[in-house]
C-alpha cells in the first residue's frame, strides 16, 4: 500500500482512506486484497497513461464495494434508487454491484462523475468508454491476487498500448466467461468491436 500512500494528494489519499476503511468492515478478506490490488494497478496504468493517478486509486479500491451483495439485494437496492438497468442485467443482478458501488461512492463521498463512471463500466465495459474506464477494467482482471495470468504473461500483456491492452484483456474475459459457460453481455461484445475498429 505504500505506493498508493505516497503517489496520491493529501485531499485525495484522505478520501482513499475513508473508503478503504468502509470496505475493510464489509468485505471478506479475499475481496479487501482483491480491491486494494486493483487500486494499486489502476494507479499504476494511471501513471503509465497519464491520468490524474489517484483517480485511479479512488476508482479501485472502491470498485467492488457492492460485490457481496445478493443479487435480490442488488436488485432491490437499483429498483429503489431509479438506477438505470437493462432487462438483461436485471436477470444477471451480479453485474448490477457496478451501478450500486458508483450510486453509493457518489452520494455517500460525492466523487468525480468521472471516477463514478468508471466503477459503473469495469463490470461489463461499453463502447467509447473513456481512459479511466478502460484503465479500472483492465486492472479489474489483470492484478495479480486473481490469479487469472501468470506472472510473465500478465507482464507482457501491461506493456501492450492501451488500446491493444483494452482488447486483449476482454478476449481473455470473454474465454473465461466461456469456460464457465456464463453469458456474455451484448454491451461487452459492443464494446469489443467498438475499439477493434479504433484500432
Amino acid at each position: 500500500m505504500s505506493l498508493l500512500k505516497n503517489t496520491i494528494s493529501t485531499a485525495d489519499g484522505s478520501l482513499f482512506q475513508q473508503i478503504d476503511s468502509y470496505i475493510e468492515t464489509r468485505l471478506s478478506e479475499r475481496r479487501l486484497l482483491h480491491s486494494r490490488e486493483t487500486a494499486k494497478l489502476a494507479q499504476e496504468l494511471c501513471i503509465k497513461y497519464t491520468v490524474d493517478p489517484g483517480e485511479g486509486a479512488i476508482a479501485g479500491i472502491a470498485h467492488d464495494l457492492a460485490r457481496e451483495y445478493s443479487g435480490p439485494e442488488l436488485v432491490d437496492f437499483v429498483v429503489k434508487n431509479n438506477i438505470d438497468a437493462s432487462e438483461w442485467e436485471m436477470e444477471h443482478p451480479v453485474v448490477l454491484h457496478g451501478k450500486v458501488a458508483a450510486h453509493i461512492v457518489c452520494e455517500k463521498w460525492g466523487v468525480d462523475q468521472q471516477i463514478c463512471r468508471a466503477i459503473e463500466d469495469h463490470v461489463l465495459g461499453r463502447p467509447g468508454m473513456p481512459v479511466l474506464s478502460r484503465i479500472l477494467f483492465i486492472a479489474d482482471f489483470c492484478e495479480p491476487s486473481r490469479g487469472f495470468l501468470e506472472e510473465q504473461k500478465r507482464a507482457e500483456l501491461l506493456s501492450l498500448p492501451l488500446e491493444e491492452l483494452l482488447l486483449r484483456t476482454t478476449e481473455l474475459i470473454f474465454d473465461y466467461l466461456e469456460k464457465e459457460q456464463r453469458d456474455i453481455a451484448q454491451v461487452t461484445r459492443d464494446m469489443y468491436q467498438y475499439f477493434t475498429r479504433e484500432q
